[in-house]
């Protein structure tokens, strides 16, 4: 096992990174809740029930970036705490999922569980190319 790489001072353009994430991941959110999921309802369209769950995606997305701004560096401490990036958001989601199938008032729907391992893998893709990045360039002084 290797050791990983030295934490570094998690100030300036990392957390702003994240931010961007956060940022761009509320416009998509807004986007779909405006325009497209009342356009995809009225056209009927079949989009494996996007309209209906994306905000389990754009969820995963936005609660890692707000874990990132927070945690900064903590995240970076070893691959555990690496994970929990991307895992943690995505088993909150099912979780609430999950736990909605015994509400009497709210819907379990199985796309919403489809849309957030969706969303985890996007999250994950961000971590890797955006975060990742980010603090490899910041341990190495480039």
């Amino acid at each position: 096992m290797k050791n990983p790489p030295p934490v570094p001072d998690a100030k300036g353009p990392f957390p702003f990174s994240a931010l961007a994430v956060a940022v761009a991941t509320t416009a998509v959110h807004l986007g779909l809740d405006l325009a497209y999921r009342p356009w995809a309802w009225t056209n009927q369209v079949v989009d494996l029930g996007l309209a209906d769950s994306f905000t389990n995606l754009t969820s995963v997305v936005g609660l890692s970036a707000v874990m990132v701004m927070v945690e900064r560096k903590k995240l970076w401490e070893d691959t555990l705490a690496e994970t929990r990036v991307v895992g943690a958001p995505v088993v909150g989601m099912i979780g609430y999922e999950l736990i909605q199938s015994v509400m009497p008032t709210q819907t379990f729907d199985v796309a919403d569980i489809g849309w957030t391992l969706a969303g985890g893998a996007a999250a994950w893709v961000i971590k890797r190319g955006v975060y990742d990045r980010r603090m490899k360039a910041r341990s190495t002084g480039q």
